[in-house]
């Protein structure tokens, strides 16, 4: 597995792209970028290409979309290449061409998509648009694709949880955190029952989820969580928002973690058998199902803190943020659900609306 980004310049209804003068891809017209060197970051990364193929250093800039390559064809291999797309409005310096790209400012009608890669076509006009999305393609050794889907995806936050929400000790090396990325669920049958996971053996309950493996998009996490955990092939799946937590963890001196958890709301299509790792067995986990959203809220409300706490107070530490978070996420579906359109006659690309909001991989997040 690869990663990349891509940035595309804007300015006065124009986007910066160049035509490739060497390496993979010669010849077609493409946006400044590349891959990763060890230990960047996707803004790291995308900071550092445009420099090298532009001459400017980008300096507002935000990342709109994740998209996966399956089966690429690169220099004799076959990779899964994750691209991290990046738009930017400011920046210091003039563009300039370089031994990488021959650069032109294009209008945004007249950008040439019969000379780039061929998928530019389907996600590009979106994300100038101002949508943010996640796209998966699956190439032929032709570097063809011959499958993909695009799905909007929302990255307001939720809610964002630290210690000092929960009376633990203030921590101010955030700079030193690990970054956990992940997905989660609320899950609903056909008539609206809502499923959570509980492990029966010590006592604590948790919404299907967990934590990103490398190169796999949101939408891939939290379809493979939830069949691993629960069961089911789902449909319908909407894009809610974001979860952040900064654990600074027990005592002041504490390595610090930040878990980002994207967050869904969906419908069980059909059972296709759980796959529970050796902890959640060992843990008796079990899914069950709550007759309403609200029901399930109750649940998260009466879990009791001090009983996981004097299991293990790494335990107690971590239920914190989870029972606050599960909340949150079961409060933004249900209110998305009380839209007279939710999850009726849509097909499984949409989003829910922009005002629900206000590396290192492992899955016990």
């Amino acid at each position: 597995m690869i990663e990349t980004t891509v940035v595309y310049l804007r300015k006065d209804n124009k986007v910066l792209l160049g035509k490739k003068l060497r390496g993979f891809g010669m010849g077609k017209i493409t946006a400044p970028g590349g891959k990763f060197e060890h230990g960047e970051t996707p803004a790291e990364c995308v900071v550092r290409e445009c420099f090298e193929e532009t001459g400017v250093r980008i300096t507002k800039f935000e990342q709109v979309a994740r998209v996966v390559y399956d089966d690429l064809h690169y220099k004799d291999k076959v990779e899964r290449d994750l691209m991290h797309v990046f738009i930017a409005t400011e920046w210091e310096g003039e563009p300039q061409d370089s031994d990488e790209l021959d650069l032109e400012w294009y209008a945004l009608r007249d950008i040439p998509y019969d000379k780039m890669w061929s998928d530019a076509k389907i996600f590009l006009p979106d994300i100038l648009r101002g949508k943010k999305l996640e796209a998966y393609f699956h190439y032929n050794e032709k570097n063809e694709f011959t499958d993909y889907w695009v799905k909007p995806i929302n990255t307001d936050i939720l809610i964002t949880l630290s210690n000092e929400d929960f009376g633990f000790p203030t921590n101010n090396n955030y700079d030193k955190a690990k970054l956990k990325f992940g997905a989660r669920a609320a899950v609903l049958d056909k008539d609206g029952r809502v499923c959570i996971t509980h492990a029966v053996n010590k006592g604590y309950y948790k919404l299907p989820g967990g934590g990103q493996e490398p190169g796999e998009l949101a939408f891939e996490n939290v379809e493979r969580e939830i069949h691993e955990e629960v069961g089911y092939k789902v449909k319908n799946l909407v894009s809610l928002g974001r979860t952040i937590e900064l654990r600074g963890g027990e005592t002041p001196d504490a390595t610090p973690r930040i878990v980002d958890n994207q967050v869904f709301v969906c419908q069980v299509e059909k059972f296709i058998g759980a796959m529970q790792e050796e902890d959640e067995i060992e843990d008796g986990t079990q899914t069950e199902w709550f007759n309403t959203i609200d029901e399930a809220i109750e649940t998260f409300q009466n879990m009791s803190l001090e009983d996981l706490t004097k299991i293990s107070s790494d335990l107690g530490y971590r239920a914190h943020f989870w029972r606050n978070r599960e909340i949150a996420i079961l409060r933004a579906a249900k209110k998305y659900l009380e839209r007279p359109a939710a999850f009726s006659e849509r097909e499984d690309t949409t989003t829910a609306p922009e005002d629900y909001g206000e590396t290192d991989y492992e899955d016990d997040i």
